[in-house]
């Protein structure tokens, strides 16, 4: 019941969360399989380390260590890799 009330809580809310990434990170893809699992709609952003994307001063505001991935949901900014799906 609590992942249903969870899924009716967001359908609420208007902004989509935001996973920020690259999609050859095994952390990225971790957070992508749980937020699939949990049946969370979410906006992917890609962040290409190989550009120094994730060194941007837009990037590092979100994330000031400039790690992916980083997720977003409103005002709220969870980064790290343990923190946006513990294992």
């Amino acid at each position: 019941r609590q992942q249903a009330s969870r899924k009716e809580a967001r359908e609420v809310e208007m902004a989509p969360i935001k996973l920020y990434g690259m999609m050859l990170s095994a952390n990225v893809t971790r957070v992508t399989t749980l937020l699939n699992e949990l049946g969370l709609e979410f906006d992917f952003v890609d962040v290409d380390l190989r550009t120094g994307a994730h060194k941007h001063p837009d990037f590092l505001k979100l994330n000031p260590f400039g790690q992916i991935p980083a997720l977003q949901d409103g005002d709220e900014v969870v980064f790290g890799n343990d923190s946006a799906a513990p294992s």
